[in-house]
């Protein structure tokens, strides 16, 4: 794997990209990741085929359509790409929904160390 590694992060809360961005750094584990973000299902769409991404972190509820919407456009292009889907409240309804696009996980927000090192996890097992 190399010493940094881009990032597919959808997320419309400017608050919660924060929070993502500041926990990668602070718990500073390697290699470095660079968030590429898009806030809309749209310019997700539009975004996810301009660069080389390692995995894509997707919140499920955005203000255009779902973290699905995005998935499938993901797996229409690539259908073994690792997706992990994102959520503030994560039941079981959803992760059975989310279950059709085949993502690695679907976590719950929450930017403890465990959090981040889940991500990075998943980032070593499909490098």
């Amino acid at each position: 794997m190399t010493d940094i590694v881009n990032v597919f992060y959808v997320e419309d809360d400017k608050d919660e990209v924060e929070l993502m961005s500041l926990y990668l750094n602070r718990y500073n584990l390697q290699p470095k990741i660079v968030l590429h973000i898009a806030d809309t299902v749209d310019e997700a769409k539009q975004m996810f085929n301009l660069e080389k991404y390692s995995l894509a972190l997707i919140d499920w509820n955005l203000p255009d359509g779902t973290g699905g919407d995005i998935a499938l456009h993901i797996r229409n292009a690539d259908s073994s790409f690792p997706i992990v889907f994102l959520s503030g409240l994560v039941t079981v309804s959803l992760v059975n929904e989310a279950k059709t696009y085949d993502p690695e996980a679907f976590l719950e927000k929450d930017y403890n160390k465990k959090f981040i090192e889940e991500i990075y996890a998943i980032l070593k097992r499909d490098s």
